[in-house]
C-alpha cells in the first residue's frame, strides 16, 4: 500500500520565507510490512525497523538497540473497503497473551485509515517476538491483523573491549589471525592471491548465528555470515582473489574486521577509541603493479581526531613528483568515508597541476568529517594526464575517524512557545538543519507522533541551501488532529534501514488531556464478585464514566453519570466473575465523557482471575 502526504515546502533566506516549488518534492510513503493480509484484513506495520539479512529467513523485521531508544509506534491500517464501527477496540499484542496497548474507535478517529498504538521501550525484551493486533467490534467476533515476526536483540557483538584506551587501538576482543608467513612479513604476490590467503577468526563475546563479519582488505570489503556451527568456535575464511587484485599493490595494506549482528547492532565503541573495528593489521602486497603514492593527511599517523580538529577542515597533501605529474594534469581526490554504521559519506575534489615538485593541498570540509565519528575513510587519488588522457590511480590509505559523530538535532516549530503549540493556527512552520554529511537527493521523512495520532511526510531534497536550513509549512488542519496531545516531532532518512532518527522535539498541542489513571480490581464481600475502582477524581457533575470489562466470555460496558454527590470521588463498580475460570484474562479500562471535550481513556489494566 502506498500513501501520499502533501505539504507546501519553503526555504529560509535571512529572516524572510521564500516558497521554492522545486526545492523538495513530496514522495509517496511506502509501507514496510511483514506477513500477508487479505483484502479486508487490517494490516499491521512498524516503520523503520531493521531488515533481516538474506540468510535469516524467519523474521519479518529486526529490532536492535537503536530501535528502543524511544517507544515504538506500530500502525494498524484498515482497508479502503472497511470501516470500523464506533466503540470498536483495537488491541496490540506483543509476544504474549495479554495486550500491551489499545485504542478505541470514536467520533474523533472513525474516518481515519491508520491507527497508531504504542509499545513502551521498557517492555521490549530480547526474543523472536510475534506481534499482531485484534479488532474487537461490538457484537462481532474478534478479527486478527497480519502478524509480524520480529527478531529482537539488545546486546552488542564483541560487547566489552577487554583493553580499552588509545594505547590499544581497535577492539581487542575481535581477533583475526593472518597466515604465519604473511604475519612474519611474506609478500602477497599474484600467485599467492590466486592460491589463497586464509584468515582465522577467533570466537568473540556475544557471538551468534547470523552475525555478519565484514572484512576490510585495503579499500575492498567482503563479508561472512556466521553459521550455527561456528558460534563459540570461530571459523576460517579465504580472502577472495578478486578482492586482493582490486585492492592492488601496497607494501602497507591495512586489514581489519567489523561485526554486525543479525539486527544491526555494532560492537560497542567509545567515541574516543577505534573499538568499532578489530585492531588494524598490515600486510605487504606486490601484484606487479605500480600505483601512485597516496595523498596523506597533514598530521602524523592515520587518525583524524575530531576533538583536536575542532571546526577546521582536514588538510590533505599530495606531493607532485616531476617524474609523475606534469603541468595541466588533473588530480581527482577521493575521500571514501564510511560512518560507524558503514553508511557512505563521500567527498571528491578535482584540481589542475600548476607546478610540480611541490605539494598540492586539499581540504576535507568539516561537516563531512563530523558525520564520520567512530567510522573510517579511504583516502586516494587518480591522475589524468593532460597530454595522453591516460589515467593512473594511487594506493589507498585507511584512516580512523576518532570522536563522536555530530547529532541529528531536533527540528523546531517557529510558532511554538515554551513547548506549547496553539492548535487553532492556520499554518505552522517547521525548520531543521540538514545533518552533517547529508547531500541533495537525500529522502527525508518528517514524523509527528501523538498518543492517538500520527502524521508522516516524505520529501526528497533537490538542492541544499548554503546555510543547510530546511523549512516546511504544515497546514493547521493536520496540527488540529493532535489537539490535547503531548506530541513528538522528529525526522529520519527514508533510505536507511538502520533506524536512526533525529533528536525529538516535544510539544504540547492545546490544553493537555492525558490518559486517565489505571483502574483497580479489589475483592468484594459478595461471593463471585469483584469491585472495579475508577480512581480518577478530577470529575464534575454531568461527567460520564464508562467502564469497559472485556473477557473471552463477554464484553461489558457500564456508563455512570456523575452527580453532585459522586463527582470528585473514586467510583466503585461491582462486577460478577462467576462465569470466569481461574487464569482467565480480562481487559479493563474506562473512559470520561465531558461536554466540550474529547473523550478521554484510561491506561489499560490486564486482570487475571486467581492471581
Amino acid at each position: 500500500m502506498i500513501i501520499t502526504f502533501n505539504a507546501e515546502v519553503c526555504t529560509s533566506i535571512g529572516n524572510a520565507l521564500l516558497t521554492v516549488e522545486n526545492f523538495i518534492m513530496p514522495n509517496a510513503s511506502e509501507k514496510n510490512t511483514g506477513g500477508s493480509t487479505t483484502d479486508d484484513q487490517p494490516e499491521l506495520i512498524i516503520q523503520n525497523l531493521g531488515r533481516p539479512i538474506a540468510e535469516d529467513t524467519v523474521p519479518d523485521g529486526c529490532i536492535g538497540l537503536r530501535h528502543v531508544e524511544y517507544d515504538l509506534t506500530p500502525l494498524l491500517f484498515r482497508s479502503f473497503q472497511q470501516t470500523f464501527a464506533l466503540d470498536t477496540v483495537l488491541y496490540l499484542y506483543w509476544n504474549g497473551p495479554t495486550p500491551e496497548d489499545y485504542l478505541v474507535i470514536d467520533d474523533s478517529n472513525v474516518d481515519l485509515l491508520v491507527y497508531p498504538l504504542t509499545m513502551r521501550k521498557e517492555s521490549i525484551l530480547p526474543a523472536m517476538a510475534k506481534v499482531y493486533c485484534t479488532v474487537e467490534e461490538p457484537a462481532a467476533d474478534p478479527v486478527d491483523s497480519n502478524s509480524l515476526t520480529l527478531r529482537i536483540k539488545l546486546n552488542r557483538p564483541g560487547e566489552r573491549d577487554p583493553k580499552p584506551g588509545p594505547e590499544f587501538p581497535g577492539h581487542q576482543g575481535l581477533v583475526v589471525f593472518l597466515p604465519e608467513d604473511i604475519e612474519a612479513g611474506a609478500v602477497i604476490d599474484r600467485e599467492r592471491a590466486i592460491s589463497g590467503v586464509i584468515l582465522e577468526v577467533q570466537p568473540y563475546e556475544n557471538m551468534e548465528e547470523y552475525d555478519t563479519c565484514r572484512f576490510a582488505w585495503g579499500s575492498e570489503l567482503f563479508t561472512h555470515v556466521v553459521t550455527f556451527q561456528e558460534v563459540g568456535r570461530g571459523f576460517q575464511i579465504k580472502v577472495p582473489t578478486q578482492v586482493i587484485l582490486d585492492a592492488g599493490s601496497d607494501p602497507y595494506l591495512k586489514m581489519a574486521m567489523q561485526v554486525i549482528d543479525a539486527v544491526g547492532n555494532y560492537p560497542v565503541y567509545a567515541p574516543e577509541s577505534d573499538a568499532n573495528w578489530s585492531p588494524t593489521q598490515t600486510v605487504a602486497v606486490d601484484l606487479g603493479t605500480h600505483p601512485l603514492e597516496a595523498p596523506f593527511i597533514e598530521q602524523p599517523g592515520e587518525i583524524v581526531d575530531l576533538k583536536k580538529l575542532g571546526d577546521k577542515p582536514q588538510k590533505v597533501l599530495l606531493f607532485l613528483h616531476p617524474e609523475v605529474f606534469g603541468k595541466g594534469d588533473r588530480v581527482h581526490l577521493d575521500w571514501a568515508g564510511r560512518d560507524a554504521e558503514n553508511i557512505p559519506v563521500p567527498y571528491r575534489e578535482e584540481k589542475v597541476v600548476e607546478r610540480t615538485n611541490s605539494f598540492m593541498e586539499f581540504n576535507i570540509p568539516n561537516e563531512r568529517l563530523k558525520a564520520l565519528g567512530g567510522g573510517i575513510s579511504f583516502l586516494s587519488c587518480s591522475l589524468q594526464k593532460a597530454r595522453t588522457d591516460d589515467w593512473r590511480v594511487s594506493k589507498k590509505v585507511r584512516l580512523n575517524i576518532r570522536g563522536a559523530a555530530s547529532p541529528w538535532r531536533a527540528p523546531q516549530v517557529l510558532e511554538a512557545s515554551a513547548g506549547y503549540l496553539d492548535p487553532t493556527l492556520a499554518q505552522v512552520t517547521v525548520s531543521m538543519i540538514a545533518p552533517d554529511g547529508w547531500d541533495a537527493s537525500v529522502p527525508i521523512r518528517l514524523v509527528w507522533v501523538g498518543r492517538s495520532t500520527i502524521y508522516t511526510q516524505e520529501y526528497t531534497l533537490l538542492t541544499l541551501p548554503e546555510d543547510r536550513i530546511l523549512v516546511f509549512r504544515i497546514e493547521g488542519e493536520q496540527i488540529r488532529r493532535f489537539n490535547h496531545q503531548l506530541t513528538e516531532l522528529y525526522y529520519e532518512r527514508a533510505d536507511h534501514a538502520s533506524g536512526r532518527a533525529s533528536q525529538r522535539l516535544q510539544l504540547q498541542v492545546g490544553e493537555p488531556l492525558g490518559r486517565l489513571p489505571k483502574a483497580r480490581v479489589e475483592g468484594s464481600t459478595v461471593e463471585h464478585q469483584v469491585s472495579v475502582v475508577l480512581p480518577f477524581t478530577e470529575t464534575v457533575p454531568g461527567d460520564i464514566l464508562t467502564l469497559q470489562w472485556s473477557s473471552s466470555q463477554a464484553r461489558t460496558s457500564g456508563p455512570t453519570t456523575l452527580t453532585a454527590e459522586t463527582a470528585g470521588l473514586a467510583l466503585s463498580i461491582p462486577i460478577s466473575v462467576e462465569n470466569l475460570k481461574d487464569g482467565e484474562i480480562v481487559k479493563v479500562f474506562y473512559s470520561l465523557s465531558r461536554s466540550g471535550q474529547p473523550t478521554r481513556y484510561s491506561e489499560l489494566l490486564v486482570w487475571v482471575k486467581g492471581q
